[in-house]
Formats: C-alpha cells, sequence, structure tokens
C-alpha cells in the first residue's frame, strides 16, 4: 500500500490541513482516527496516510495495483468520481476545476432530494443571512451580489449560488464565503447546528459539517448501494479536499 511518488495536487492541502480536518479525513474513509489509519498504512505521518488512503481507495485495483507503477494520481480519481457522477467537462479542465464541477453536482444531487420543508427552511435561512449582511456587513454583501449580478440571494437555489461561487473570477474569498453560506444553509435545512463567526467574509466552517452533510447525501444516493466500499469514501474526501483547498486559498490570499 505504500505510494511511490507523492502527488503535489493532493499532498498540498493534506500538508495544510488542521489537527481537526486530518481526524474529519479520516472518519471520511472509514477510520476511527488518523492514528487508526497509520496503522493500516504502515506511516508515521497523517499526511503520508492520508494520501496513502486516498490513492489507494480511489485506484482501479487491477489497472494500478497489478499494472500500475503507482496508485492513481488524485486527477485520475477526480475523473472516476466525475463519471460517477456524471459530470460532463471539458479535457482540458484543470484539477481545481473539476473538484469545483464535483462540489456543485453533489449538491445539486441534495437540493433534488430535499423535501418542501427542507427547501423551505433553506430558504429562510438565505433570507435570514442576507438579512443579517445587510445590517452587519453590507459593503460585502453588495460586493457579493455584484459579483453574482443578481440584486437578491431569495431564489438563488444552492447549485446555482455554489456553481457561480466557484467562479475563478470571483476570487478566494467571495468563493469561500460562499461555500460556507451554502453549507450553513444546508445544515440549518437538515437540522444540524453549524459554528460560524460571522456572516462576513473569513467566516469559519466546522469541518465535521462537512462530513455530516456528506453522510446525509450518500444515504440519500440509491447507488451507495452498487458503488461498492471505494465511492463511499472517496466521494466524501473529494468534497473535504475541495473544501479545504478553497479555505487555504483564501488564508493566502489574506
Amino acid at each position: 500500500m505504500k505510494i511511490k511518488k507523492h502527488d503535489n495536487y493532493l499532498w498540498y492541502v493534506l500538508n495544510g490541513m488542521s489537527e481537526e480536518e486530518s481526524g474529519e479525513m479520516a472518519r471520511a474513509l472509514k477510520f476511527e482516527s488518523t492514528n487508526k489509519l497509520k496503522e493500516e498504512f504502515d506511516y508515521d505521518a497523517d499526511t503520508h496516510a492520508l494520501e496513502a488512503a486516498i490513492r489507494y481507495y480511489g485506484s482501479d485495483w487491477l489497472w494500478h495495483g497489478a499494472f500500475g507503477k503507482d496508485w492513481a494520481t488524485y486527477e485520475e480519481i477526480l475523473k472516476g468520481v466525475a463519471r460517477f457522477q456524471k459530470v460532463n467537462y471539458p479535457d482540458d479542465t484543470s484539477v481545481e476545476e473539476l473538484e469545483h464541477c464535483i462540489m456543485v453536482s453533489i449538491v445539486n444531487k441534495a437540493w433534488k432530494k430535499m423535501n418542501n420543508e427542507e427547501r423551505r427552511k433553506y430558504e429562510d435561512e438565505i433570507i435570514e443571512l442576507e438579512n443579517e449582511m445587510s445590517k452587519q456587513t453590507p459593503d460585502e454583501l453588495k460586493e457579493l451580489l455584484e459579483k453574482l449580478k443578481v440584486t437578491t440571494l431569495k431564489g438563488l437555489t444552492p447549485g446555482t449560488l455554489l456553481s457561480a461561487g466557484l467562479d475563478f473570477k470571483m476570487g478566494a474569498f467571495i468563493s469561500y464565503e460562499i461555500l460556507v453560506i451554502v453549507m450553513r444553509t444546508f445544515a440549518k435545512a437538515f437540522g444540524i447546528k453549524i459554528a460560524v463567526k460571522n456572516a462576513a467574509l473569513y467566516t469559519f466552517l466546522t469541518v465535521p459539517v462537512l462530513n455530516i452533510f456528506m453522510g446525509v447525501w450518500l444515504a440519500w444516493d440509491v447507488r451507495k448501494l452498487i458503488c461498492g466500499p471505494s465511492m463511499s469514501k472517496i466521494i466524501p474526501a473529494v468534497f473535504l479536499i475541495s473544501t479545504s483547498r478553497i479555505k487555504q486559498r483564501c488564508k493566502e490570499v489574506r
């Protein structure tokens, strides 16, 4: 199970994760803790063990294991998830753009599965959050609405909001802010408590909420019954990696 060469797209993000994020990533991969994961993959460092696990579970065991020189690259894993999710993308799509496409597809599927009451809670939360921003951080709200080319967040589905927010032209701050908005509203709709500092930029999204959301999403996905253990581990892992990458970019720019 040893990897022969680091994958920079994956290593960079994993190396920048907090201890809490690494623990949640281990749980997304169905391990009780990073210590259990390190024991399984025989590595001393969290980052090494996480990379090994993600690439191992994301590999085609015959193609990469028996005939390949190393386990799947992160880009290969993303393309496998995209195929499973039926996400269409151009050949020149970058790793980050592909991550964003997958995130939006997951959020869209969750939205379609939500009942009327859950959707109402989502819409109520969007209105509440916009009112909160209007009072506390009107300049940030104005910037957000201008970038989205709308006059209000009301009526925007979470997938539409997230898709617009993850546009590279929006910038790291706006991308992370919109991700927080979407996950906060989803969490409230699901009855999940979510901790945020405020409605302004640089707000903090608790990692466990993402794992809970992915648990709800997987429970809804009937294909979970036939996808085997790998996709049920890899899809949540990809969602967490994508979120961490956005947050880390936000900190770099800041």
